[in-house]
Formats: C-alpha cells, structure tokens, sequence
C-alpha cells in the first residue's frame, strides 16, 4: 500500500492571495516577508532590503551563503522547532516558521534581514572590498537596514507563529474542501452517466436522428460533440452563436485551444489543460469545471463546462455543454433549469441527491466554522496593531481620526484608542505648524490618490517629547474604488536620526579637520581610520594607512609602543612625544594627544597628532641664542662694573678742580674762558650719570636676596620727594593712584620709577603738565603704569626705546645716558615681565611695565 501523497503548498494555499495580503503587512510595519517551499523555491517575498536582492542573492559567492543559511534554518524546523532565529552568513538576523497542514510541514514562513543592534560598518567594509561590491551603494543600503529590538522581534515572532498556525488551517480547511467537492463531483459524473443512458435511451425507443438533431439544436445550452483526440465533430445553434462563428464548417475547422485564450487564469496553456480534462473524462465519464473561452473575434469570457463521455453507434464521444456565465443572474436562472431538468429525469435518484444535500449542509457548516477563523483572524489583526512596534491611525475625508493602536493612542495624550474617535489633529499635542504640515498631506495624499511613503516629520508628543518620525500614508477605498479616508502609520526614529547627525558631525569633524587625526586599535595595533591631513602629512593613501599598523610609522619598539598604548587606553598619560617615519623615509618630531574613544562598542585610541620638528629645532637655537646672550650680559656686566669704578676716581678730580677754578677765578677770566670750564663741569657730571647707570644696570643682575613685599606708594612718593627740585623746576605735577603691592626688591622698584619719573619730566612735559602713575593686579602679574601728555614716542621708536644707549628724537633738546629705560626693561624681564610704551589718548605717553609678583620665600638670581 503507497502512502498517501504529501500535497505540495501551492495546492493548497492561494499564493497569489496570500502574497498581497503579506505585500500591505509590509507596507505598514516594514517587516521583511518570504514563502518558500520545501525544496527552498522563494514563493512570496515582500519588501526585501536592497543589500539582499541588489547585493547578496546577485552575487555566486554570497548567493550560496544565503542558500546555505535557507538550508540549515529549514533543517532546524525540519528537526521540530516552532521557530529559529538565525544570524545569516552574510552577517544579517532571520526568522523561519514551519507551515504546517494536518501534521504534515509542507513550507517555511520567513522574515528578517534586521539587525539586533548597530551593525558593524567595519565587517561590511570588508565584505564588500572582498566581493566587489559598489562600497558607497553597498554602505547605502546597509544604512537602510532596520534596527529592532530583541523585544520587537518577539511579538513579531509571536505574530509569524500565529499567521503560519491560521495559514496551515486555512490550507487544511481548503484541502477538506477540495476532498468534499471531489466527491460532489463523483456523484455529479454518476448523474451525468445516467442521464446519457437515459438519453441513449430516448433516442433508441425514438430510432430518430432528425428528432435528436432536433433536441441538439434548439437547445438553450451550447453543446459540442468531440472525438477523443479533441477535434469538434459538431454543434449545435447556440455553440455557433456563443463563439461567433458563421456556420458549422467554420466551428468544426477550430480547435478547443483556437476558441480559447493562450493561458487559462491559472497559468497553465489552455492546450495542456484541454487535454487534462479529456484525460480525466475519459477515465471518470465526466468532468465539471470552470473555462475560459475566447470568441472568434478574440472577446474572452467565463463559462462553466460539462464535459461527459458517450458512446453513439458504438463508437466514443465527447460531449460538452458550455455556458456563459458572464451574467451572475443569467447564470442562476440557467443553472435552476437544469437542475429542474436533471430532477425530473432522475428522479429515482433522490436518495441519492439527498445524500448529496447532506453531505453540502456539511459544507456549509463548514464554512461558517471557516468564517469564525476569520473573525479570529480580524481580532488577531486588531490584536497585532496593538502590539507591533509602530504607531498606526486611520482617518476620514476630513481628517477626522477614526481609529489607532495603542502606540498611536499613547504618543497623543489619550487613555485608549477609542478616546480618539472624532478627534482632529487641531485637538492634541501637536505644535499648530506640525498640525497644519499632517493635514496638508493627509489633502494631498486622498486628493491625489497616490500614497506617500517614508516622510520624515518633527512631532511634539504628549509627554512633551520632540520626536522624529518616519511616516507612510496611504489612501483608502471603498468598495467602489472612490477615496473615503487615509491609513498611516510611523515610526520613531529619533534616536536613529541623533545617532546619525552624531555619526555626520563626527565624520565631518574627522575628515574636514586640518590637524592630523588617526584611530588605533590598542589590541592590534592596527591603523583603523585616518583624515585627509594624516594621508598629506604621512605621504599615504587612506586605503594604505588602514592597511598599516603604527608600528609601521613608530620608531619606538613595538614592545614600547605597545605599552605606551596601554598608558593611554586607561588615560594614565594623555601627552606623548615620538619620532614618526614618513612614506619618504624621513624621520619627523611630533607631539600627540591620545585619548580612549568608543566606535561600534570597541574601544579605540583617538590621536591628534602635531608636527613639532621645526619647533624643536628652534627650541634647541633658542637655548643656544639664550646661553650665548647670557654669557654676553655677563661680559657686559663686569665691563659696566670695572668702567664706572676705574673711572669715578679722575671724574671725581675733574670735577673737584673744575668747580675750584670757576670760584677762584671768577674774576680773573674772560666771559669766553668760564663757559669753557662750565662745558668742562657739565661733561663731568653727565660722566657720573652715565657711571652710576651702567653701575645700576649692572647691579641689576646681580641682586641676591629674598623679595620683601614692598609698599610701593611708599616707594613712589619717595622718589618724588628725591625729584622734588627738578619738578619744581619744570612745573609739573606728579599724581599718584592706587597701587598695588608687590614682592620685589625696594631698590629695584626705585630705580624703575625714578628712571620712568624722571624720563617723563625731561622729555614728556612742559611746565604746568601732569604726569600721574597708577597700577593694578591681573592674578599673578602687577602692572604699572607712568603717563604724561607731552609730544609723545613716535610710532618707528617705541620698538627701540628700551634697547642700552638708544635716545629718541623728542624732548626739547635734551640728551639721556640711554642707559635708564634699558634698566627698566631689564628689571621687568628679571621677574619675566616687560616693559614697553603706549600713546596716551590725547597725546603723549603711558610706559608700562608688568612683572610677576614672586612668593616670599623666592629669590632671585
């Protein structure tokens, strides 16, 4: 005995249907759908992402990797799971659940091609250098790919189970149906038999052919007589006038296959099939089924055939009743007649149509149980809009809200979808211009008939919570195709959207910078990313530097580098300086800032690099120029220190016996002779000045002593009080403000102001002028300030001014030491300072010297 053959899933389930039911599932949830049989045809497929179709099933390579993935989550299920969840060789999450029909697994119910979490851009790279693919498209579509939760997912496969559970039912169900309709057909065949005996014996009692030419012609149906090769051999009338054909010479030249289309509705050749249903005749004596025929003209239409097999003067025919059942109406009137008809010649078989009543009241028991299946599917519906991840409304023509899940409900402010019913936008949490701009496309969307998909909008929520959405609209019909509403759904995607202007700032903050930027690996030691300025600086390519570890660019060891790495990884040290080798060859000094960064949930080094060679080249001359200037001032100091002591002595009798002669000879010399003595004294005592300047510049660097904190209104006023006679003489005025302490030496702090008082009273002033000093702290630094409002230091001198022996070209004639500012500026830049000079507003000048106020326990040297 065979066993009983296993149906295959086409036989038994409306693929055409069930695909466009899955096609609108998609459309609202984006979910991925597939049916697949079991030797692995790809029967329905909906909404498949790009990076599948256009990438992984395109290429052989990765083609057989999703074979091979299909393979194995169809042996999984084989094996008695109710589901699998996969992670694909191409790198992608799938879904698969059985089909099953009365215990026996006739398919597989997929989904998938999502991610759990941020797919790893890195792994993609490389899968699409290592296959060839387009990798900007490539990484497009990867971007495209959706993100769900481990806890969306669930519910999904929640729904997947349940839809594959009503699918094998409703297959089951169809399958009784069909064993049911076999057997009406049996005894449909036993009737149609009868009544072709029954006729056969009409027309033997009747011995006529004229009287049977006379039934066959004015019958109401089309009838038609064929061999069993399938030629027509006659018609009646009304088979003549039901294809359009003139006269019976013109039928009997056709075919079947000539007076129908090319394929019947189900695919299969209208020649194929023809043969079928005489096959099947000739073996059960007749055949009921629907035929598409087409009329000579090419006008196609419905009709329903009997087709039953007879004998006339023993030979086998076929005869075919054909009627057009174009007309519903028409058709249940010519249907009622026969039936009448076919009562009263068998009557003596009303048992058996009985039987047959019975057996159709079953039928129709079934299909009310089949009908509570699709009230239960209609709550499963409302129960999956409830429980999928995204929002889902519907509205009127007037954009007046008819319904929502749940998600819908909570994001506006409601406590149950119900509470939404005929509410406008107008009338919840949404911000009037976001209101205006749904309304706007609710217009365009039913005013065009044309849906809108994946708009991304702004939404302020109930919980005030400003969202970013990815909204689908589309437009809904009534049973007359007119547009009476809309359907939407959307989704949150606000965290993506931050993600991704997160992930474009970086980018663009990486890859615009015009420091040099690279990420490492700490682990490998690998090169993972480089800007533009590292492939300029480095003299590489980006493809070459990733393809680099930093040891390749590194002079230290790798043991070393690697512990440095390790430094920087857990943020002990953030500073490095290293020596990096270029694609040239040469060797450059650079500096880096290192710091851990997390990319993809791996963590990585990020490094600012600073090309710091000629810095540390001009560093090393600076220390050099710095040693040669010191050496340089000590010379000068001990030359400054030796000339003013060697020569105070024959100055001081210069001077003593220049004084002497102009007392003692007073009377003796001429006008001419005492002004030569005069020239004498006054050279003299500019000498002294000059000594006693070199002698405080010298004695400037040499001050060893702790700082005592000086009162330094104390320190000006008596420097004023030591200039008292030379500003009575120029008529000046010297106004002293606040001033700050400061931890210097008294004796610096006095020759500081005595040399700027004083150069102020010789060149800055004319009599009745004012000249005011002033000071104030800045943190750390002390700054002084000496202004007067005389002629001023003209702009080309003021670089100059403080330079040894230097004298400006204002100032009534007077001539300095030049000595006396340099003094200054040497004391500033003692207590790293400065000093330097300013224009006074309205006319003059303002010196300024700044210095850094020193502890108590310092000392200077």
């Amino acid at each position: 005995m065979t066993a009983p053959r296993i149906p295959h899933i086409t036989e038994i389930i409306d693929i055409e249907a069930l695909g466009e039911l899955f096609q609108h599932l998609s459309n609202l949830t984006d979910i991925t759908t597939a049916v697949l049989d079991l030797e692995g045809n790809i029967l329905i497929a909906t909404n498949w992402q790009d990076i599948c179709t256009k990438f992984h099933r395109n290429n052989p390579a990765t083609a057989a990797h999703c074979l091979e993935s299909d393979t194995i989550l169809a042996g999984q299920l084989e094996a008695g799971q109710k589901y699998n969840v996969y992670r694909c060789k191409n790198g992608l999450i799938d879904i698969a659940v059985p089909i099953v029909v009365d215990n026996v697994h006739i398919g597989n119910l997929f989904t998938g091609q999502f991610f759990f979490e941020k797919p790893d851009c890195h792994y993609f790279e490389q899968q699409a250098l290592e296959f060839d693919f387009d990798r900007e498209a490539y990484l497009e579509a990867l971007s495209r790919v959706p993100v769900f939760t481990r806890k969306d997912i669930e519910q999904t496969i929640g729904l997947l189970c349940k839809m594959a559970q009503i699918i094998g039912e409703t297959g089951l169900n169809k399958l009784r149906l069909t064993e049911t309709n076999r057997e009406l057909v049996t005894a449909n065949a036993q009737l149609q038999e009868e009544v072709s005996d029954r006729e056969q014996a009409e027309r033997a009692l009747r011995e006529s052919e004229e009287q049977y030419r006379t039934l066959f012609s004015s019958s109401r149906d089309a009838i038609v007589i064929l061999s069993p090769s399938g030629r027509f051999v006659d018609g009646n009338p009304t088979a003549l006038q039901l294809f359009g054909c003139q006269n019976i010479e013109e039928f009997i030249n056709k075919t079947p296959a000539d007076l129908s289309p090319e394929h019947q509705p189900d695919g299969v050749l209208s020649l194929v099939k023809a043969q079928e249903m005489a096959a099947l005749v000739m073996e059960e004596g007749s055949h009921f089924f629907e035929w598409k025929h087409q009329r000579i003209n090419g006008e196609e239409f419905f009709a329903t055939v009997l087709l039953t097999k007879m004998h006339l003067q023993n030979k086998v025919f076929l005869q075919a009743t054909v009627r057009d059942v174009t007309e519903s109406k028409l058709a249940e009137e010519k249907l009622k007649r026969y039936q009448n008809h076919l009562e009263e010649l068998v009557a003596e078989r009303t048992a058996k149509l009985d039987k047959a009543n019975q057996r159709l009241q079953q039928d129709i028991l079934l299909r009310e149980e089949v009908e509570g299946q699709l009230r239960e599917s209609q709550q499963m519906l409302q129960l999956v809009l409830d429980y999928i991840p995204q929002h889902v409304f519907w509205k009127d023509r007037d954009s007046v809200y008819l319904g929502c899940n749940r998600n819908f409900a909570r994001a506006a402010g409601v406590e149950a979808p119900q509470k939404l019913v005929g509410k406008t936008d107008y009338d919840l949490a949404w911000k009037k211009e976001e209101t205006d701009f749904y309304r706007e496309c609710d217009r365009r969307v039913m005013e065009s008939d044309t849906p809108e998909l994946h708009i991304i909008e702004s939404q302020r929520q109930a919980d005030g919570k400003q969202a970013w959405l990815d909204t689908n609209r589309i437009p809904l019909h009534d049973g007359e195709g007119r547009v009476v509403g809309i359907l939407g759904t959307f989704e949150d995607i606000t965290e993506r959207k931050l993600a991704e202007e997160r992930d474009q700032q970086y980018r663009a903050f990486f890859e615009n910078n015009c420091a040099v930027l690279i990420l490492v690996d700490p682990e490998s030691a690998a090169i993972v990313d480089a800007n533009s300025a590292a492939c300029s600086f480095y003299g590489y390519s980006k493809e070459e530097l990733i393809q680099m570890k930093i040891s390749d660019i590194n002079t230290l060891p790798s043991d070393q580098i690697f512990q440095e790495m390790e430094r920087a990884r857990s943020e002990q040290r953030r500073y490095f300086q290293f020596r990096h080798r270029l694609a040239s060859g040469s060797v450059r000094d650079v500096e880096v800032f290192c710091s851990p960064h997390t990319v993809s949930g791996k963590s990585l080094l990020f490094s600012i690099v600073h090309d710091i060679t000629e810095r540390k080249q001009a560093e090393k001359a600076l220390r050099e120029s710095e040693e040669r200037l010191k050496e340089a001032n000590r010379g000068l100091e001990a030359f400054a220190y030796t000339v003013s002591h060697d020569l105070r002595t024959p100055l001081t009798v210069i001077l003593g016996y220049a004084e002497l002669l102009q007392k003692s000879l007073q009377d003796r010399l001429d006008k001419q002779e005492l002004n030569c003595l005069s020239v004498i004294y006054d050279a003299g005592i500019r000498m002294v000045e000059l000594m006693e300047d070199l002698l405080s510049l010298a004695k400037a660097g040499q001050i060893e002593r702790p700082a005592e904190p000086s009162d330094t209104v104390a320190v000006v006023n008596d420097v004023v009080c030591g200039l008292a006679e030379i500003i009575t003489q120029a008529g000046v005025t010297v106004v002293v403000g606040d001033l700050p302490t400061l931890r210097l030496p008294k004796t610096l702090l006095v020759q500081v102001f005595h040399n700027l008082i004083a150069n102020a009273i010789r060149y800055g002033c004319k009599p009745g002028d004012v000249i005011e000093v002033e000071g104030e702290r800045k943190g750390a630094k002390v700054r002084f300030y000496v202004r007067d409002y005389g002629p001023g230091v003209p702009a080309e001198e003021r670089g100059r001014i403080f330079e040894v022996f230097y004298r400006g070209t204002t100032g009534n004639g007077k001539k300095g030491t030049g000595i006396g500012l340099a003094t200054v500026q040497k004391i500033a830049r003692l207590f790293d300072g400065r000093a330097w000079v300013e224009e006074t507003a309205g006319g003059g000048s303002t010196f300024c010297v700044e210095m850094v106020d020193v502890p108590v326990s310092a000392s200077i040297k």
